[in-house]
């Protein structure tokens, strides 16, 4: 399955290949460079905070910006959390001047030695969710067998990201990442996330990459530690207010300042 599938599918229903990005990001194609970051968690008006240059090009399910910061641009699309979703903006971004990706989001702790705030790069995703199941050509009940399935990060992208964390000082691990449909039903599965060898859970990962690859996109991730079941300190509760200090501290200052690099060197391997 890859991008040409699609459009021939879309062509079917009477979808032409600019009606995608225009529909999804509410943008016309050519309003999006190269380079794109795209997040659950972090949102536009964060990159405020170090100084960035923020404008809003549209509203919506999916609302679009353009980030400039010191040579820096590129386009950022939020959205709410779930594989569904950033398949959704995937697809919309493989219909556009896109051709990079970085996604940021968070990831819960598995393993008691990651600490909240650590940053991460996935190894791989594997998938716990329903979305993957359709990207298949014929029956997607036929489709079972994709939980567990890994699905990996562009290596191209991933150490250029790997590289310029480490050339400016930034300690940051690699994980093993299951990716999930649940927060509050996920507890109940936690030994079996561990068998599978993961070592932190998140929701959209598996699913961005297995689409990203379908569609021709290049796309990596970089995580930060927001919370930890091993530790018992959870999304739903545990978390002292300096845990929630160390969270706020990646979100709101560090990721967007380690993004704003990574666009301005991914602008200059153009």
């Amino acid at each position: 399955m890859n991008k040409e599938d699609f459009t021939k599918c879309f062509a079917r229903y009477g979808i032409g290949p600019k009606d995608v990005c225009r529909n999804r990001l509410r943008v016309e194609g050519e309003e999006v460079e190269r380079f794109a970051v795209i997040s659950p968690i972090n949102a536009a008006e964060d990159y405020k905070n170090i100084g960035a240059e923020v404008t809003q090009l549209s509203d919506g399910f999916f609302p679009t910006y353009k980030i400039e910061k010191d040579g820096a641009r590129f386009t950022f699309v939020a959205f709410q959390v779930g594989a569904c979703n950033v398949t959704e903006v995937i697809c919309a971004l493989a219909y556009s001047r896109c051709e990079k990706v970085l996604f940021t989001g968070t990831v819960g702790a598995l393993r008691e030695d990651l600490e909240i705030g650590d940053l991460l790069l996935p190894r791989c995703s594997m998938c716990g969710d329903g979305a993957v199941r359709y990207f298949t050509v014929g029956s997607a009940a036929d489709n079972k067998e994709t939980f567990g399935k890994k699905f990996y990060p562009d290596a191209g992208l991933q150490g250029k990201v790997a590289e310029f964390l480490e050339k400016n000082g930034y300690r940051f691990g690699y994980a093993d990442v299951f990716s999930i449909d649940t927060i509050v039903s996920q507890f109940f599965h936690i030994e079996e996330f561990l068998s599978y060898g993961a070592d932190v859970l998140e929701m959209e990962t598996a699913a961005a990459f297995c689409a990203s690859d379908i569609f021709g996109l290049k796309t990596a991730a970089l995580f930060h530690v927001s919370d930890s079941t091993a530790r018992k300190k959870s999304l739903l509760g545990g978390r002292t207010e300096a845990e929630h200090a160390a969270h706020n501290e990646k979100k709101l200052i560090e990721i967007p300042e380690i993004v704003c690099g990574i666009a301005k060197a991914a602008g200059a391997d153009r």
